[in-house]
């Protein structure tokens, strides 16, 4: 039977002051990694053969430890530390350092999903995606519902074009959390790539629909709009974009073309 996930993790306060301070850095690094990724993500359209832009990896957990109530309390001063040290060493870029920290709490504790989860994004990171995707399966045998792991191992399974994993993972994710706006945007890739533009637009709708300023999506769905020639509605899309992100190259790029077809 999976482990149940509660919502009500304990923590001491020595414990948020040794978390809160890595979260927004760490936060910050992931976020410039994922924009980085995500342009590189490319898909076919019925006409346009232009980018489709999936959600990047989610970022790392530093609400640890996260498996059950109480979990804080018999997770020792040691493996706090060792994980503390490790969301350290991968805001600042050093993988292998990071790894060998998160892999150290792992012996003393090697049920925490988290720790695991943010191995397999350092791993992701440094290159080693076997490795993360590995990582990512051992989350998700311990917390089958973990939603950003599916999320993020869907991520390793579209960059090898592996649509069909890699759209199982995504949709296990929405399942996992309904709310998640970044999945229901790699679902809607997923789609896109497949050549299934109608069935691609409610997904890129849902993702706008719960993170109305999520520009990728809106990208997502400009371009599939034009590529079934609903030029006016692809425009409308470009121009909400670039109203709040006057400067983003997708959106620009996108209008320009729908432009052309009006």
């Amino acid at each position: 039977m999976p482990k149940k996930r509660t919502n009500s993790r304990q923590f001491t306060t020595r414990d948020r002051a040794i978390t809160a301070a890595a979260l927004l850095v760490v936060g910050l690094a992931i976020f410039a990694f994922t924009r980085l990724q995500a342009t590189h993500q490319r898909t076919r359209q019925t006409v346009d053969h232009q980018p489709q832009i999936p959600a990047g990896p989610d970022s790392a957990r530093t609400d640890l430890p996260g498996k059950s109530e109480g979990a804080a309390a018999e997770l020792g001063d040691d493996s706090v530390k060792l994980i503390t040290q490790g969301n350290e060493l991968l805001q600042r870029g050093q993988f292998d350092a990071a790894a060998e920290r998160f892999r150290a709490a792992l012996k003393e504790d090697p049920d925490q999903e988290d720790v695991h989860f943010n191995l397999g994004i350092t791993l992701a990171k440094a290159g080693k995606k076997e490795e993360a995707k590995a990582e990512y399966l051992e989350a998700l045998r311990i917390y089958p519902e973990y939603a950003e792991a599916h999320n993020n191992l869907g991520n390793l399974l579209l960059a090898e074009n592996k649509l069909t994993e890699a759209l199982a993972q995504f949709q296990a994710a929405i399942q996992a959390s309904p709310e998640s706006a970044s999945a229901h945007n790699n679902v809607g890739t997923v789609l896109a790539r497949e050549g299934k533009l109608v069935e691609s637009i409610p997904y890129f709708s849902e993702a706008i629909r719960l993170k109305p300023d999520y520009a990728d999506a809106r990208c997502n769905l400009g371009n599939a709009y034009l590529g079934q020639n609903r030029v006016e509605e692809s425009v409308a899309e470009f121009q909400k974009v670039l109203r709040s992100h006057p400067d983003f190259k997708p959106a620009l790029k996108g209008l320009e073309r729908a432009r052309t077809r009006q």
